[in-house]
């Protein structure tokens, strides 16, 4: 990638939203989630991630990482009353964004279109609407994309598509990678659900305190972790997260 400055826009929509018998409701709850994105209040729940060997980062990285509160250039906001938009500056807390997002949203089901490029209008803090240039049109297109796919047979089961100016043969790598990771998940019962969203948020990565906050024995925690591959899949994670900080 070039020195210009690239911008990562990301856009997400409810699948099947219109089937939903509580949507007003589920509209709110999305409202508030991306109010905690746009707060930053997300960002303690995945430090753990940049420290996951052999994906680690240095700790000038990590500093860097960690308190870079200002990577969200224009909030996170919904746009269509069920989909939504927000712009990066940087690529560190893609991955963890689009995670937070889907995990309180579940079992609401989120597509996420990103794209990686170029804004070419006045960046607006507080309004999706205005801006334009290629990172919106990737995204976009990654999204249509997404929809497209659910309707045919033989293709990839993903919920996330990423597209990168000029860098077709990374997006096609992350892209393999978030449609693993997609398969992964759609395997999850709702109790390794629930399991794994308690030991990354009140949890915070352990199994005793997890166990404790659900009321059950720490073996029962790590046997719904072991089953539901949650080491796999925070390890990828931290790959995809490493790669892209790299990449913009």
């Amino acid at each position: 990638m070039d020195n210009t400055q690239h911008y990562v826009a990301i856009i997400g929509d409810i699948i099947d939203s219109r089937t939903l018998t509580n949507r007003r409701q589920v509209q709110i709850q999305l409202q508030q989630v991306l109010q905690r994105v746009n707060s930053f209040a997300f960002l303690d729940t995945y430090k753990q991630i940049l420290d996951i060997s052999p994906f680690s980062y240095s700790t000038t990285k990590q500093v860097q990482l960690t308190n870079e509160k200002n990577s969200i250039t224009s909030s996170f906001t919904i746009t269509l009353g069920d989909e939504f938009q927000g712009l990066l500056s940087d690529c560190s807390h893609v991955v963890s964004i689009v995670d937070y997002i889907e995990r309180h949203m579940w079992p609401v089901r989120i597509r996420f279109g990103i794209g990686i490029g170029e804004i070419h209008t006045e960046i607006i803090k507080d309004s999706p609407f205005g801006m334009d240039g290629p990172a919106y049109h990737i995204a976009r297109d990654m999204l249509t994309h997404l929809k497209q796919s659910e309707k045919k047979h033989k293709e990839p089961c993903t919920t996330t598509r990423i597209g990168i100016i000029n860098d077709e043969n990374l997006s096609l790598m992350l892209n393999m990678a978030f449609s693993l990771l997609s398969t992964l998940k759609e395997g999850w019962t709702e109790k390794q659900q629930k399991t794994l969203h308690t030991f990354m948020e009140g949890g915070q990565y352990n199994q005793q305190k997890t166990a404790d906050l659900l009321g059950i024995t720490q073996p029962t925690v790590n046997s719904a972790l072991s089953s539901a591959h949650f080491y796999t899949y925070l390890h990828t994670l931290a790959g995809i997260t490493s790669r892209l900080s790299e990449a913009c």
